[in-house]
């Protein structure tokens, strides 16, 4: 009996002027595609640099990507397409997340490999990546988009220019946006199989899950936030449980290895070393401030306040306090007053700005009120100028009447900001995970005292070592420390 391709029936014959419908050998599934293989390798590479700058770089310290490229390139061999095809990559984000694009360009984030536990959990979660891709998930995604949004009468009207002209102009949300259950299931069936080929522990998927979960709590108790701590890491967009990973395993259907491959030791020497939190290029916190060597300055963070280091932006919160937005803007020199009421507050009616002085650095500060997101929110704005063609700005957001009684300890922070010398930026470093061995004499429910961290330095302990998934720490064990 003929296989007919898998897609709604109304649109199957009107599909098919459109696309192929070819046996894919990774899934065993006919599926109608708007995007050829070929096509997909285009995409990839086109949108290969955008994902890089998006997420603030990659990260190559002490030979850690020729690591991961080793572990990707051994289950690639192991997949439908030809190892070559892959390419891998660590961006420079402390944000637990993984993701794959079309014509095989794997993505892990250097805060997912601090989390893992060995080899065997980075290589389970590069599989799965790996399956997305194999099983052509993205162009299929994609293609089912595109029937939801031109409707049938369109479809006859649809080119492969378009298709490709069309996909590009979604920019980097189309690889993070969840995949179907079905999907989903299908990557963990395809990258277990992946995994127990090339010889690894296949229970290392459900075990990096776990700790993933364990991950997301910690996050939603830094945001004062309660049962949403999947919006947190990767299970955001690859939303999966233990079981279904479990019961993937099965579906696999691949022998376990005699002696399978775990490599902890070989993982935890190659994690040593590893940026925690911010790194050189996006700046860190050390003892309370934020520090950015890079571009040359610092600041005090106010006590108890969750420092969110995005690319373009950071972003200071604390349950029950007005949140606090920071960044940096390129500037032609104009003066503050008229960028501030001009460019930056053009939309909103501001109270008279006020000239200040911070640390010899010239700066304006006013005020406004708007309805954003149907609540008043009040607003402060301080614009400093840091360098001839470079502005510093603060940004107040307050949803209730808190922003007056919290202005001492944010009128500190702002009045703490400061350049550095340059003796300054060569001598400060962010911190690191460092991989030490639990000496026979060490007080073992006092490990985490040695974490050089600010904030819950216990609860971060926990979680890089995998306390809360139900690891117990012996003499000799291996254990990340940050410092």
């Amino acid at each position: 009996m003929m296989m007919l391709c898998k897609w709604p029936a109304l649109y199957t014959s009107l599909l098919v002027v459109l696309a192929g419908c070819a046996l894919n050998p990774a899934t065993g599934e006919r599926d109608f595609m708007l995007l050829t293989q070929a096509d997909e390798q285009r995409l990839g590479a086109r949108e290969h640099s955008k994902i890089i700058a998006q997420f603030g770089g990659d990260y190559c310290d002490h030979g850690l990507c020729d690591y991961v490229t080793r572990i990707g390139r051994k289950l690639a061999a192991f997949s439908e397409l030809p190892a070559e095809t892959f390419t891998f990559t660590i961006l420079d984000s402390d944000i637990v997340n993984a993701f794959a694009l079309p014509g095989g360009y794997v993505y892990v984030t250097r805060g997912l490999i601090a989390l893992a536990e060995n080899e065997a959990e980075l290589a389970s979660v590069v599989a799965h990546e790996i399956a997305h891709i194999t099983a052509r998930h993205s162009a299929q995604r994609y293609s089912k988009q595109v029937v939801a949004d031109l409707g049938v009468g369109l479809l006859g009207a649809l080119s492969k220019d378009s298709e490709l002209t069309d996909i590009a102009s979604l920019g980097g949300t189309l690889y993070l946006r969840s995949y179907s259950r079905e999907q989903e299931f299908q990557a963990d069936i395809l990258g277990i199989r992946y995994l127990g080929r090339a010889g690894y522990d296949m229970h290392a998927m459900a075990g990096f899950l776990g700790r993933m979960a364990a991950h997301g709590r910690f996050q939603a108790q830094l945001r004062g936030v309660k049962n949403s701590h999947n919006r947190f890491d990767m299970m955001a967009t690859h939303p999966r449980t233990v079981a279904r990973v479990r019961q993937a395993r099965q579906e696999a259907k691949v022998t376990d290895k005699f002696a399978p491959t775990v490599g902890r030791r070989r993982f935890m020497n190659a994690l040593d070393g590893l940026a925690y939190g911010g790194s050189a290029r996006h700046g860190f916190v050390r003892a309370g401030r934020f520090i950015h060597p890079e571009l040359g300055f610092a600041f005090d963070i106010p006590p108890g306040y969750h420092l969110e280091n995005h690319p373009q932006r950071i972003i200071l919160g604390k349950a029950g306090k007005p949140t606090i937005v920071f960044d940096t803007i390129a500037n032609n020199g104009q003066s503050l007053k008229n960028y501030l009421l001009f460019e930056w507050g053009k939309q909103l009616r501001l109270t008279k700005p006020e000239d200040i002085t911070i640390n010899g650095l010239q700066a304006v500060t006013a005020a406004s009120r708007a309805l954003i997101r149907g609540q008043v929110t009040d607003m402060r704005f301080i614009v400093l100028r840091f360098a001839a063609d470079r502005l510093v700005r603060f940004l107040i957001l307050d949803t209730s009447e808190r922003l007056k009684a919290a202005s001492t300890e944010i009128r500190r922070m702002t009045y703490s900001f400061r350049s550095l010398s340059a003796a300054q930026k060569r001598r400060l470093k962010p911190p690191r995970v460092r991989v030490e061995k639990v000496a026979t004499s060490a007080d073992l429910d006092q490990l985490w005292r040695r974490m050089q961290v600010v904030d819950f330095p216990k609860q971060r302990f926990d979680v890089l070592n995998g306390i809360k998934t139900g690891r117990q720490i012996k003499p000799g064990d291996l254990i990340k420390i940050v410092r």
